[in-house]
């Protein structure tokens, strides 16, 4: 972020940070945790539900921590009226953001765990991730378009239709909320967060630490 202001300006260099920067590292972070119980339960991990399964348990992990770090400052910088609106907004509003955009690169190794190609072993996981960041700057980048206006249209197209679709994945999900599985996968996901905070950070500051 502070790359983009030394060359774009304050204002121009927030909203690359929030459209670009954010969901590139964000979701390479997130990702990488994918990537992990991938190689780490190659057995278990079967194709395109699995993977849309992990993915999804390391973004509501990634949410739930990033959540409790913005509500904080939105309660204690904002009052209760600004606290209270963003968790209508990042609570209610849209609580399976990060594991939809998840999901894209959990597809993606989904289907390089499905075949033998080493092309497709390649790439379809890093489509997977370029689908994951499209998905994640579109909605940090709605707010930022026709005048905010653009979060409705950009909320029908993702989180609606997640939601829609997420529907139908829920009823064959072969883990149980009690399992192991669901705990590790949420806990990558919150380690995920501050992995992605730590890189975002200047290199003046992460020295400083």
């Amino acid at each position: 972020d502070h790359a983009w202001e030394a060359t774009l300006g304050a204002e121009n260099a927030d909203a690359l940070g929030l459209a670009v920067t954010a969901p590139v590292v964000e979701e390479f972070c997130k990702g990488l945790f994918v990537l992990l119980v991938f190689w780490w339960r190659r057995k278990e991990f079967d194709g395109i539900l699995d993977g849309i399964v992990y993915a999804g348990f390391v973004g509501i992990g990634f949410a739930f921590v990033e959540n409790i770090g913005y509500l904080g400052s939105a309660f204690s910088e904002n009052g209760l009226g600004g606290g209270l609106f963003l968790f209508f907004m990042r609570c209610v509003l849209g609580p399976f953001a990060h594991p939809i955009f998840t999901s894209m690169t959990g597809i993606g190794i989904g289907i390089a765990a499905r075949t033998a190609n080493p092309a497709v072993r390649f790439i379809a996981p890093l489509l997977g991730y370029i689908g994951a960041v499209i998905l994640h700057g579109l909605w940090n980048g709605s707010t930022l378009i026709l005048e905010g206006a653009g979060f409705i249209y950009v909320y029908a197209l993702i989180m609606v239709t997640g939601i829609v679709d997420g529907s139908d994945v829920l009823g064959v999900i072969p883990i149980e909320a009690s399992d192991n599985r669901v705990h590790a996968l949420f806990t990558l996901g919150s380690l995920a967060v501050a992995i992605a905070a730590l890189v975002r950070r200047p290199a003046s500051a992460r020295a400083a630490t």
